[in-house]
């Protein structure tokens, strides 16, 4: 066999539609399921629409919680879900960098979950969870729930009599006949009032007429130099449903706007927003690291709101999310970024500080900066790109579902990279959850993260600085494919709560002056019991469960590689049938002694190397593209690193397939 590049690592194949396996036996058992679900309040219940799921299961045999545990839930960590929404043509399209399995939205894992409906009509919604009771023998428990719900028909919701249509060149051609056609000022400083067509005048007429529901659509290709609301927009304030579109040539740009808006408290009676099909921006330069860092959109008081195929470009944070800062009498937030990109940010894709009644969903987005802030600075905050794509309290319940993450953000300390005189940058992970900036950690949240990309920092970290209130929480973490930037020492890190790593590929690249890589999970908070609150210790133990999950690390001089860095003390940690591939470490097996793989190029990183900016002149180390390329392929059956499982077994594999018991080790099966 012809040796192949250590970079060269192997990925199962998609799954026909509908394939099975026998390598399951259904057991006799009391497991039963029932689905319960969450949608837009009327009369926004209309494609498309953001329903969220949660499945209750009854009578699975389940490990109890440990009597030290404070958040962990026993379904949502040792019990599998698969759901099938009914629209099996749905597709995510912002995603770039993601296998073409992930673009399935029909399509989610975990007990809760979200989807948005594009169509109209009657949908049936199945939910599959099964348990492994013994994964040796391949015998698991099993329950099927299905329920059916009705999506509105847009066409009849959004006739042209309650529809208003916006174009600044005054050229109409091709809107919907019978629609208010209104002109717009185009300036920031003009009040809406200045301009007798202006869009809000037609709409406060619709709301004299006695119109619930609203429907405001900007031409496409144009460019509004202004919010596309504002908080003293009075019609939103009586408005039930309003949604603001795009209308034209599907062929031109979305309507683009500086800024969204705001929502803010007092805004209570509007209860339900659809943003689809336009962009948000500013001037910010992420590659200069300049400009002003202007938010998006503020999002204050609660209620639903979807944001479909909405671009957010060239400012400081895109939204942030605060409603709990208006207390238990506001509305929950029912929040749902769908198709969604977000590009040339200095800090946050989103910052969200939720209550723990709120359901937030993040599906199929792409949240992609290259800027890697060697200017900017922590004790300078105006200065540089500093933070990255999500962060978020979770409080609540949080979906994130087939995303496509690229991270370089970080801020400098002090101290340079070794060996040189180049300012040492601490990368931002892809993904914060149980950290937002809130020293409060009441909350019990649950946060799925499943078939998502990543690159760039670590992927995730739990928690928040050690100085702050442990946070409280389940997260469960699945189908991941990343790759880890050359200073992570740590995939993930966690600082409390209960986490199951399943079913993923984690990867450290090659490159000159890496830092080594030591674990997929770090637990640093343990590494300080002297700073640990006695009220705090009990929050430690936790669960923690990582199986079926592939590591290559492939650092020329590699630290010893733990699957998790932690104290035994305050941890219940458990890892069965994660594989380990070192080809570079001394003594580990070489590619050529693994197996061989198929030639087909599942997946390949894309690496975005930046240069630093001309007073530094040297491409840094920490930011520094692999050596060659990294990409996935699928296995051939027979390779050592599948092999026999033994204890804890997922019943799928990386790409939602069901694995065979004979070849359950690792994130792979061969196809």
């Amino acid at each position: 066999m012809s040796r192949r590049s250590p970079t060269d690592h192997t990925l199962p194949s998609e799954a026909p539609s509908g394939a099975t396996s026998a390598a399951w036996t259904i057991v006799p058992s009391t497991a039963a399921l029932r689905i319960e679900m969450t949608r837009a309040p009327e009369p926004a219940r209309t494609a498309p629409e953001a329903v969220w799921f949660e499945a209750i299961p009854e009578g699975f045999t389940l490990e109890p919680k440990p009597q030290e545990a404070f958040a962990y839930r026993p379904a949502f960590h040792q019990i599998e879900y698969t759901w099938d929404f009914g629209e099996p043509d749905a597709r995510f399209t912002a995603p770039q960098n993601v296998p073409d399995a992930y673009r399935d939205a029909n399509r989610a894992t975990g007990q809760i979950t979200a989807h948005v409906f594009q169509t109209g009509g009657t949908k049936r919604v199945r939910c599959v969870a099964r348990r492994v009771v013994d994964g040796e023998a391949g015998e698991i428990e099993e329950a099927v729930a299905e329920v059916t719900l009705d999506i509105g028909d847009p066409e009849t919701l959004w006739t042209e009599l309650n529809t208003v249509v916006v174009a600044l060149d005054g050229d109409f051609t091709g809107a919907p006949p019978g629609a208010r056609a209104t002109t717009i000022a185009n300036t920031e400083e003009a009040p809406w009032w200045s301009t007798p067509r202006h869009w809000l005048t037609q709409v406060n007429r619709l709301i004299g007429e006695g119109e619930r529901k609203i429907r405001v659509l900007f031409k496409r290709g144009e460019f509004y130099a202004t919010h596309l609301y504002k908080p003293n927009t009075r019609a939103p304030h009586i408005v039930p449903f309003m949604l603001f579109g795009a209308w034209g040539d599907p062929a031109r740009p979305r309507p683009a706007f500086m800024r969204l808006g705001s929502r803010q408290n007092g805004w209570s009676n509007t209860q339900s927003f659809v943003f689809q099909s336009v962009r948000a921006l500013h001037e910010y330069n992420s590659i200069a690291e300049r400009g002003p860092r202007e938010t998006l959109m503020s999002h204050n008081e609660g209620g639903y709101a979807l944001f479909d195929d909405v671009g957010f470009q060239n400012a400081g944070t895109a939204v942030v999310v605060q409603t709990k800062l208006f207390g238990p009498e506001g509305m929950p937030t029912r929040l749902c970024f769908h198709d969604c990109h977000f590009e040339g940010l200095a800090e946050y894709g989103l910052f969200s500080e939720e209550r723990p009644d709120d359901r937030v969903a993040y599906l199929g987005c792409r949240d992609i900066d290259v800027g890697s802030a060697p200017h900017g600075g922590h004790k300078n905050f105006r200065v540089g790109n500093s933070q990255g794509p999500l962060r978020v309290e979770a409080k609540g319940e949080w979906i994130i579902l087939g995303c496509d993450f690229f991270c370089r953000f970080g801020w400098n300390v002090n101290g340079t990279w070794p060996g040189t005189d180049v300012p040492l940058t601490v990368e931002q992970p892809c993904i914060r959850v149980f950290s937002a900036g809130d020293t409060r950690r009441e909350g019990n949240g649950r946060v799925v993260v499943a078939r998502c990309t990543g690159e760039g920092g670590g992927f995730l970290s739990a928690g928040t600085p050690p100085r702050l209130t442990a946070p409280r929480g389940n997260l469960l973490v699945e189908q991941v494919i990343h790759v880890a930037s050359p200073s992570a020492t740590s995939f993930m890190g966690t600082e409390s709560g209960a986490v199951t790593i399943r079913n993923s590929h984690w990867i450290k690249p090659e490159v000159p002056g890496s830092k080594g890589m030591a674990s997929l999970l770090a637990f640093p908070v343990v590494d300080r019991p002297a700073d640990v609150p006695d009220d705090r210790v009990a929050h430690l133990s936790e669960p923690i469960h990582i199986y079926n999950n592939t590591f290559v690390v492939l650092d020329p001089n590699p630290l010893r590689f733990g699957t998790f860095a932690g104290i035994d003390r305050y941890v219940a940690y458990d890892d069965a049938n994660n594989v380990l591939y070192m080809p570079l470490a001394e003594g580990e097996p070489r590619h050529e002694e693994i197996a061989p793989i198929e030639t087909e190029v599942l997946w390949e990183a894309r690496w975005l190397g930046r240069l630093e900016l001309a007073d530094n002149g040297i491409l840094q180390a920490q930011y520094a593209p692999p050596r060659g390329s990294v990409r996935l392929y699928w296995p051939v059956a027979g390779s050592p690193l599948i092999g026999t499982a033994r204890g804890t077994v997922s019943v799928v594999d990386l790409l939602g397939r069901e694995r065979d018991g004979t070849q359950a080790r690792g994130a792979l099966n061969p196809r």
